[in-house]
Order: structure tokens, then sequence, then C-alpha cells
């Protein structure tokens, strides 16, 4: 998957996964920097404790300005050679418990556990290489 490719994919997850509310809308650039500080976060991580380079990493954003409306949310999970991403919609107070870190499990059930608290999931889920999604950040491992 090349940069441009991801870029597109990046689009259709977050343009299907869309809140109905504008002010609970993610955009790609969005997705972009939170990705980006997510990588900073692991670099700074890696370099304390080096062992936790080779276990999957994730992280949970949620757009919720507007706590009536269904919020939209993206998720990354970050494995050593790849990163994957999905994207959806839910109620916000479904969200909070597990982006405060509230979520111990293995991060290939999150999408499961989403979905039974009610997520609605985009049907655009992405796995990329990781130097595809580095690049695509701009962060330089």
């Amino acid at each position: 998957m090349t940069v441009l490719e991801l870029e597109a994919a990046v689009r259709r997850m977050l343009e299907e996964a869309q809140s109905s509310s504008p002010e609970n809308a993610m955009s790609v650039a969005d997705l972009r920097t939170n990705l980006a500080e997510l990588f900073e976060d692991l670099g700074e991580l890696f370099a304390r404790a080096p062992e936790k380079r080779d276990q999957p990493h994730w992280r949970l954003w949620v757009m919720d300005v507007d706590d009536s409306a269904p919020a939209t949310f993206a998720v990354a999970v970050v494995h050593p050679q790849n990163v994957e991403l999905f994207a959806g919609t839910a109620d916000p107070s479904a969200l909070h418990g597990l982006q405060d870190g509230g979520y111990a499990g293995p991060p290939e059930k999150l999408a499961e556990v989403l979905a039974e608290r009610g997520a609605t999931l985009s049907p655009v889920r992405i796995d990329t290489p990781a130097r595809t999604a580095h690049a695509w950040t701009g962060y330089e491992p």
C-alpha cells in the first residue's frame, strides 16, 4: 500500500463511519495527527522499554463535541510490522471507559468489544505496513 492509497482508504473509512452530527465528525487530518502523536509516544516508550517493541499497542480517539449525538471514533492497533485502522460511531458513554484505559484485553478483540457496546463499525478496515503509516504521518522512527 502506498501513502496515497492509505490516504484514500482512510478517507473512505471515515466517510463510512461519520456521525450524523457535524460537530462529531473526524477528518483525515485529525486521524493523521493523532496517529503521528501515537507514533511519537511509542517511540518514547520503546526508548525506555525496548522489550515492548514486539507487542501490539492501540489507541482509541473519539470525537464527541455533541454528547447528544453518536460520536465518531477511530482505533489504531500498532504491531511491529503493520498498523491496523478501523472506525465507527457509538454513543459517547460507551466509548469513554475504553478510551481511558478501561480495556486490557487483546487488541485484536477491540472491534468485537466495541460492537458489543453498540458501536457501528465502518466496513472499511485498513491493514498497512508500518513504514507506510509512518510516511503518511511524517513520523521518522
